[in-house]
């Protein structure tokens, strides 16, 4: 019993590992960050993309290669 209360407190003061329990939690705070992120500007990634989609799809090229391309409002 006395030999089982030493392991465990050893294994409590060790600190073989906490490293890499340190680089999971802050892979991990990363990750939710970006993908908060992702969440608030997914909607106006969307409009810009729908704006230049229009904007090149009505854009006129004649033979000489010259662009009338209409502003991005």
């Amino acid at each position: 019993m006395m030999r089982s209360k030493i392991s465990f407190h050893r294994f409590v003061a060790s600190e073989n590992g906490a490293v890499t329990v340190d680089w999971v939690v802050l892979s991990g705070a990363v990750v939710a960050l970006g993908l908060g992120v992702l969440v608030l500007i997914d909607p106006s990634i969307e409009n810009s993309t729908e704006v230049v989609s229009n904007a090149i799809g009505t854009a006129v090229v004649d033979r000489t290669g010259e662009s009338s391309i209409p502003d991005l409002d």
